[in-house]
């Protein structure tokens, strides 16, 4: 009886290891799971933030582009400086542009001279015009 009773305790010893080693299982199967989910979480918050990055850095390169081919055709337009040009430095492109912008100003100055003369002009014309046309309706006018 001694045999069986040892195997019995023996038996109940292992059931209750075994217990204690699947409650242990179960404890670290739950900690991972959770763990698991917060991971989860954070890799869709990670992924959206991911997405809105990619999308303002491309809205950004399409901007430089964008600005960037505005500035090229400015500066060919304002005298043929081409941006690439390596050799011109930062004060030369800006001394060149400085001078570009005085001789616009000044051309368009004259050009506003020039269409001040042709107003005053245009302005004589109508005058003399109007002083014809009333002296024709007055002689109309004394013929009846």
């Amino acid at each position: 009886m001694t045999k069986t009773y040892n195997d019995i305790e023996a038996v109940n010893r292992l059931l209750e290891e075994k217990e204690r080693d699947l409650e242990l299982a179960a404890r670290i199967g739950q900690t991972l799971l959770t763990k698991n989910q917060e991971l989860e979480t954070k890799n869709e918050g990670l992924e959206e933030h991911l997405s809105a990055v990619v999308d303002k850095v491309n809205q950004l390169k399409h901007e430089v582009i964008l600005k960037d081919g505005l500035l090229q055709a400015f500066t060919e337009y304002e005298g043929g400086i081409s941006p690439s040009d390596d050799s011109l430095s930062d004060d030369s492109l800006h001394s060149s542009g400085v001078k570009s912008l005085q001789k616009k100003c000044e051309t368009l100055e004259q050009e506003n001279v020039k269409l001040k003369l042709e107003t005053a002009q245009l302005s004589a014309d109508t005058y003399e015009l109007e002083e014809k046309e009333s002296k024709l309706v007055n002689d109309c006018l004394q013929q009846f």
